[in-house]
């Protein structure tokens, strides 16, 4: 609209939103660049800015092929602008005899300072119906596909307000959506650098994942904390390599058995460990782990007693009595050094933070040979931005209390009969009953679980808060038929809910941890590479449940019965000693086990599990698995990698940028 000279007669609302991320916290520093409006309304208070437009595409389907939409050519603008004009001078004269037919004063008012707004607008568009008939000639007003069009923002910017934008980057969400973010000209180079952390990306490289990478800064955050890069500690990834029955679906995607398929696994994929000390600066002691947010890092950080640790394990190595014992280790705490997974000399009593290469996705970015400098340069950002990282999020109980939802999924992959259904929806179906009232004693209906479901699950969406501060002020709006058919209604919506697999299990969601103990014994150059696991084949670790008990495991997706996960739950003196675990933290051993695989995939940066409790959706799995063997499901489709020069010209056979 900009290029046509028609921005004046669109409309356009402040509808996009920029979350509380690392990128509005850098936007902000450049804040002399750019007008930033203070907005109250409903007593929230909101900023405005055009610093940052967002642009949809429109994408179709017919005959159920995707075609792109064209931006509209001379006649059917003019075809468009001429019905809006009508449309314009129609509710003019709406207006005109809404005034003559009211006496109410303040109607009129309102109704004239409406007149006024359409017949200036009127005008715009009468002024520019005559402008574009002039000069229908010009290029601007020629129809462009939506392909054209989109290499024409890409590469040339739009105009808007008087003001030059480029295109600037679009995060995971956007890239699904066939959305992008253009950013003022002024900001581009100091925020494309300041996004880039300075990397060189000339040459082909895989631009779909510096998409992905480069907006981890977009990321909405709880809140941030300080972390000082000389208090990271990076050690090398560890892969567990065995063979173990499965059906391996390779790239003509035939399913074929092999009693031996190879499997290696990253045990540590996304995972660090944090000291209690800096959960406690960031207010979260009480708390598990925290989803951590940087320039190319991402890592969910399990609470640890990392300084314990290794006073520990340095009192025993310089003990000539401990089996531990190296007489080169320095006898004081305070001069102790390890050298970390790039060479780098660091005192262990500085040590807050251990991660891996896996969290630090720049180094896919920084050529072979160069990862020691690619470090260097990632933390000296780190400390150019104050050393902040975002909190994404961390663990949280169910909100339904020792119960969680069901998917329908999980439901169908299960053997079971008749009356095996009827004892999973036994729960459910008591509550229902309970939804529309039992008589009492004396012969009225207890109307209170209702009311009780209204308040526990109110949202701005429904109306559910209006009927229970209703109900409060006078009990007897039971009794009129809005609120019976209002009950009646919802009711059938959760009975609709449950029938499509929705129900509540004795089960939670547990954030999954991963031979945390081989992480700190890595430390100890040397210690981390017998992989050893405190825990054996199927066994896990969470406090959420009674030890020496099997449950199920289940993730979303749930595909089949070959991703139900049979383990057990067992104590353990070590990581209740090293580790700050919630009942939401769940322990795993991913050496020579298939559990990473079996459920879906799974690694360790924030994935969570369903644990159940519940003895009946436990007692029906066994019998599922019990009838018949289901190996794990292995994908070994091999992509071909699709490098490609960094630049913004958009083509469909290649990732956008």
């Amino acid at each position: 609209m900009s290029e046509r000279g028609l921005e004046n007669i669109t409309k356009y609302e402040y509808v996009g939103m920029i979350p509380w991320s690392l990128e509005l916290l850098k936007l902000r520093a450049h804040k002399k660049r750019f007008i930033e409006n203070e907005i109250s309304k409903n007593g929230k208070v909101k900023f405005q800015t055009d610093t940052v437009i967002n642009i949809k595409f429109k994408n179709k389907m017919k005959n159920g092929k995707q075609f792109t939409s064209a931006v509209r050519g001379y006649e059917n603008l003019m075809s468009r602008l001429l019905n809006h004009f009508k449309h314009l001078k129609k509710t003019i004269r709406d207006n005109k005899k809404e005034i003559k037919l009211s006496n109410n004063k303040r109607m009129i008012d309102k109704l004239e300072k409406s007149i006024s707004y359409l017949e200036n607008k009127s005008d715009l568009v009468k002024g520019h119906y005559k402008r574009i008939k002039v000069d229908r000639d010009n290029v601007i007003y020629r129809e462009i596909k939506a392909d054209d069009l989109r290499n024409h923002l890409y590469i040339n910017g739009i105009n808007f307000k008087g003001r030059h934008y480029k295109f600037y980057k679009r995060t995971a969400s956007k890239s699904r959506q066939s959305q992008g973010l253009w950013i003022l000209d002024e900001l581009y180079e100091p925020m494309k650098e300041w996004s880039h952390m300075g990397l060189s990306l000339i040459g082909k490289i895989d631009v779909a994942s510096l998409c992905a990478y480069e907006s981890l800064v977009s990321s909405s955050l709880e809140s941030i904390i300080e972390i000082n890069p000389k208090n990271i500690f990076v050690i090398d990834d560890k892969f567990s390599e065995f063979e173990y029955p499965a059906i391996e679906v390779g790239n003509d995607l035939k399913a074929k058995f092999n009693k031996k398929a190879k499997i290696k696994n990253n045990i540590w994929d996304g995972q660090a460990l944090i000291d209690i000390s800096l959960m406690q600066m960031a207010n979260r002691g009480n708390k598990g782990m925290a989803l951590l947010r940087s320039h190319f890092f991402k890592s969910c950080a399990f609470n640890c007693n990392l300084q314990k640790y290794l006073e520990d394990i340095h009192k025993e190595m310089t003990n000539p009595e401990k089996q531990n014992y190296d007489p080169t280790v320095n006898p004081n705490y305070t001069k102790w050094k390890l050298t970390d997974n790039f060479g780098n000399v660091v005192f262990a009593k500085d040590i807050l933070l251990l991660t891996t290469p896996s969290s630090l996705k720049f180094l896919k970015f920084a050529g072979k040979g160069y990862e020691k400098e690619a470090y260097a340069n990632w933390c000296n950002r780190v400390r150019a931005d104050r050393n902040i990282m975002g909190i994404c999020k961390s663990e949280k109980a169910s909100k339904h209390g020792d119960r969680s939802f069901t998917s329908y999924q999980m439901i169908n992959t299960l053997d079971v009969e008749k009356q095996d259904i009827e004892d999973l929806a036994a729960f459910e179906v008591d509550f229902i009953k309970e939804l529309q009232g039992k008589k009492d004693a004396s012969g009225t209906f207890d109307e209170k679980p209702f009311i009780n479901y209204l308040i526990k699950n109110k949202e701005i969406t429904n109306a559910y808060q209006m009927f229970s501060d209703i109900y409060n002020i006078n009990p007897e709006v039971v009794r009129t038929r809005m609120f019976r058919d209002y009950r009646a209604k919802q009711i059938s919506n959760y009975r609709t809910k449950v029938k499509g697999g929705k129900l509540r299990l004795e089960a939670d969601y547990c954030t999954v941890l991963s031979c945390p103990e081989l992480m700190l014994h890595s430390l100890i150059s040397g210690n981390g590479h017998k992989l050893i696991s405190e825990l054996k084949d199927n066994q896990i670790h969470t406090q959420l449940y009674d030890y020496e008990k099997e449950y199920t495991l289940v993730r979303n997706p749930h595909n089949s019965q070959n991703n139900f996960f049979k383990s057990i739950n067992v104590d353990n003196e070590f990581y209740n000693t090293y580790l700050n675990l919630t009942n939401n933290i769940v322990v795993i051993n991913s050496i020579k086990s298939p559990i990473l695989d079996q459920l879906n995939g799974m690694d360790m940066d924030s994935d969570t599990v369903l644990i159940f409790n519940s003895n009946v959706f436990n007692r029906m799995v066994n019998k599922t698995l019990e009838n018949r063997s289901y190996p794990i499901i292995l994908n070994t489709i091999v992509s071909e990698p699709n490098p490609v020069e960094l630049a913004n010209k958009y083509s469909r056979n290649r990732p956008e940028n």
